[in-house]
């Protein structure tokens, strides 16, 4: 008899505790939905800007020279005042940092 009562009474704390947390889960909710779509939104302006850099990369003809390291430090420069107009200071920095 004890022990069904304790575990009729155990139940109903567990009930309890499963209601509370569902009730704090519905009420997270909207706060969730929220962060989700500023997630989402920054990532599709990430995106954007990385095909608008893509694009601009695809249309720029880069010097090409007879010397091999001029060619690398010209598309080294190219990648970086395309990667800077396009709103990536610090991939333009990078590379930038890369011309010797």
């Amino acid at each position: 008899m004890a022990d069904d009562l304790a575990s009729i009474f155990t139940g109903a704390v567990q009930a309890g505790q499963q209601y509370q947390l569902g009730k704090f889960q519905i009420q997270e909710a909207p706060v969730k939905l929220e962060s989700e779509k500023l997630a989402l939104k920054i990532a599709q302006q990430d995106f954007d800007r990385r095909q608008q850099m893509a694009n601009m990369l695809a249309g720029t003809k880069i010097p090409q020279g007879s010397d091999p390291l001029e060619n690398a430090q010209n598309t080294l420069l190219t990648m970086g005042s395309i990667a800077a107009q396009t709103g990536f200071p610090e991939e333009s920095a990078q590379s930038f940092l890369r011309v010797r």
